[in-house]
């Protein structure tokens, strides 16, 4: 976290960063595994020697649900050439992590041609598509729930959620804090 801060990045962001999960396919030495549109994943990415480098970019999937990465990694082991294939694994981090990443102005060589992309839960993005009619939902749903706010001082926030699971969670609690405070 620290180049994240060195960045600007507020330390109350950080902290509220750390307590997402993001997974990841990455290889033995801890490299994302780079998909480059509909071509094969390889190992490596930025400055792999072995591999020439496609024209376009490549893309690094950060998922919000393990249960995807760990079907790319399948499809890895499945489809990959071998010495790819052989190592990979799935890798949990946390969004404060890939904050700094993203925010980092140091480099490796070639990494101008990685992209990131997070790819949201299935259910959340059904959940996503429900809530608007059925219409087709792109991108990675962000919830939030009326009248579910969090006040600090003189500021009132309104918390968003990555995953529809995680705003179930904070309504109830919400409302079973609300009918102690009540009762008491």
């Amino acid at each position: 976290t620290a180049p994240a801060v060195a960045l600007g990045a507020p330390p109350d962001l950080l902290a509220r960063l750390a307590g997402v999960p993001v997974y990841a396919v990455v290889n033995k030495k801890d490299e994302f595994v780079l998909v480059t549109g509909a071509a094969e994943p390889r190992a490596g990415g930025a400055g792999d020697s072995a591999t020439p480098p496609p024209p376009h970019k490549e893309l690094g999937l950060l998922f919000l649900a393990e249960a995807g990465a760990r079907c790319l990694a399948d499809k890895v082991r499945k489809d990959a050439p071998k010495k790819v294939a052989k190592d990979v694994s799935v890798a949990r981090t946390t969004l404060d992590k890939v904050y700094a990443l993203a925010a980092s102005t140091a480099r490796p060589a070639g990494a101008e041609r990685v992209a990131f992309r997070f790819v949201p839960d299935p259910a959340s993005v059904e959940r996503a598509s429900a809530a608007t009619g059925g219409a087709p939902f792109a991108g990675v749903p962000v919830f939030q729930a009326a009248g579910l706010s969090v006040s600090s001082g003189r500021s009132k926030f309104t918390p968003l959620f990555l995953d529809a699971a995680d705003l179930d969670e904070a309504v109830r609690s919400a409302a079973a804090g609300r009918d102690a405070a009540a009762a008491a």
